[in-house]
């Protein structure tokens, strides 16, 4: 199912995505949804690094992501994968708009680490 997304990322967020997807030469609707699953994967495994930073808490991501760049895409993601991105804020206590930005920006620093690849 196509999922409608707005992600707040802020400049350098936003121009991650935009470069990291134009020099992969894919969509950056491709690069969200790997780094969704990515994301997933690694919270399957029990990674540490997935959890959203206690630190960077402000009560904007209790309700909403706040102002900034956005990115406006659409997602292909089954129905099953939604619910666990919805449940993974939800036990996290965060935004699902906060949550997923944390998402992409974990899947860029993972691919810059070689931690991540972008699937084909």
């Amino acid at each position: 199912m196509l999922c409608a997304i707005k992600l707040s990322l802020g400049d350098f967020g936003r121009a991650a995505v935009e470069d990291c997807a134009k020099g992969h030469g894919r969509e950056q609707s491709e690069l969200v949804r790997s780094a969704f699953l990515h994301y997933l994967g690694q919270v399957e495994s029990g990674r540490a690094a997935v959890a959203f930073p206690q630190l960077r808490r402000p009560a904007r991501f209790a309700r909403g992501s706040g102002k900034s760049a956005a990115l406006e895409l659409s997602v292909d993601l089954d129905g099953g994968q939604w619910d666990s991105l919805e449940a993974n804020a939800k036990r996290e206590g965060v935004a699902l708009e906060a949550l997923l930005a944390h998402a992409v920006l974990l899947f860029l620093a993972d691919l810059d680490a070689g931690r991540a690849v972008l699937g084909t």
